[in-house]
């Protein structure tokens, strides 16, 4: 299967945008405390995050892998091509990856937001062909997406410390996603 650089897929599954980025967050929180990034330390961070999470065993197959992916999709971790993520290979934090590390310790939601929501406010070197979430997020091409970006950014906007704000982040950009109107949820034109 060809991997999908664009669609965070553990997102549906996950039910809700609050319930999606607590569990980003939490699995971000986990990663970012690694010194070896790969595959199968991963997972088993997410299946610790999804436990925690009240998420039932049956659903952690799937889950699993839409989580370390949408990882990269989101632009935190590379592995450096756009292919499926090999079980030996290991991944290692982008530009954004990095800078999440200055807000470990927050709540899992609110650095689940400010990872979401740094993609929308600020352009990352990120692999478009890896990272094309982030990318389209940067864009204003929310799509299915608008909701949790939406709720990212209130968060961003409302509970993320200072340290947390990247350099450059466009508030202009975020006031307008936050004041629009629902048939515009890229924020590019407000109410």
């Amino acid at each position: 299967m060809r991997y999908d650089h664009s669609n965070l897929k553990a997102v549906e599954k996950l039910g809700s945008a609050d319930k999606a980025l607590l569990v980003y967050g939490s699995v971000v929180e986990r990663v970012l405390q690694m010194e070896e990034v790969g595959k199968e330390e991963v997972e088993k961070v997410i299946k610790e995050v999804l436990s925690g999470q009240g998420v039932e065993k049956r659903f952690f197959g799937n889950l699993i892998a839409l989580l370390y992916n949408d990882l990269r999709r989101l632009g935190v971790l590379t592995v450096g091509h756009s292919k499926s993520w090999e079980g030996r290979e290991k991944a290692r934090l982008t530009s954004l990856g990095a800078w999440l590390t200055r807000c470990a310790g927050l709540n899992a939601r609110v650095l689940g937001a400010v990872a979401v929501a740094s993609c929308y406010l600020r352009q990352w070197e990120v692999d478009p062909e890896e990272a094309g979430f982030c990318r389209r997020a940067y864009e204003g091409k929310l799509g299915d997406y608008a909701e949790l970006v939406r709720r990212a950014v209130e968060i961003f906007y409302n509970e993320a410390p200072p340290w947390c704000i990247p350099y450059g982040s466009d508030f202009k950009k975020a006031m307008a996603l936050l004041t629009s109107s629902a048939g515009s949820p890229s924020g590019l034109t407000t109410a």
